[in-house]
């Protein structure tokens, strides 16, 4: 028998911080076609490109988590999650462009909000 060859396809990986508006989460984002997913020690979130609503990154020192910028991530059930990456800034824009938005920064604080 011939064994075949898997194609593996590396998808960007990255460390970060999260929230849901409840506490804040360390673990990585995995990007994907479709979705973004976010693994942690105390469980995984998945948010389907075509639920999310608007992405904004937002600098301001309210909306920063533990003193990093955020990719701020509006979901059409309401529900907001907040990004910080610890791979460095660039990677905000890169995930905005993933996940095929335009990103505004955000000129005034947004409230935190909870879940859904």
């Amino acid at each position: 028998m011939r064994s075949k060859a898997l194609n593996l396809v590396q998808l960007p990986r990255y460390a970060v911080l999260w929230t849901d508006g409840g506490r804040v989460h360390t673990g990585r984002l995995d990007t994907y076609p479709d979705r973004l997913e976010l693994h942690g020690r105390d469980g995984d979130l998945r948010l389907p490109l075509e639920h999310i609503a608007d992405v904004t990154i937002a600098r301001g020192l309210p909306d920063r988590l533990r003193g990093l910028p955020v990719l701020v991530v509006d979901c059409d059930d309401g529900s907001v999650i907040r990004i910080a990456s610890l791979d460095g800034p660039g990677v905000l824009q890169e995930l905005v462009s993933r996940t095929g938005g335009r990103a505004r920064a955000a000129s005034s604080p947004r409230p935190a909000s909870t879940r859904r």
